[in-house]
């Protein structure tokens, strides 16, 4: 989305605004929402990720590829509805 709305650069200043006052903060809920991962990765990486996050869809065996939706549209596209399609 911030590549189709040329927002990648302002996305970013609410962080970098905050260090100054109070330090950078994980966002604070996350555990609340379902959350899929694509990127993979290792044990150590998963294990990070559950600690603030709920993850419900963590597929084995993918690209891991920063660029997955330009290079492997099928795959992603899959990707997204296995992961729609597993939640209540």
């Amino acid at each position: 989305m911030y590549w189709f709305t040329n927002t990648a650069a302002t996305s970013s200043w609410p962080m970098y605004n905050r260090l100054g006052e109070h330090g950078f903060a994980w966002p604070k809920g996350q555990k609340l929402v379902p959350t899929g991962i694509y990127g993979g990765g290792s044990s150590l990486m998963r294990r990070l990720a559950e600690r603030g996050n709920d993850i419900v869809h963590w597929p084995e065996g993918n690209t891991g590829n920063h660029f997955v939706a330009m290079e492997r549209p099928d795959l992603h596209v899959a990707d997204i509805r296995t992961f729609f399609a597993g939640l209540d």
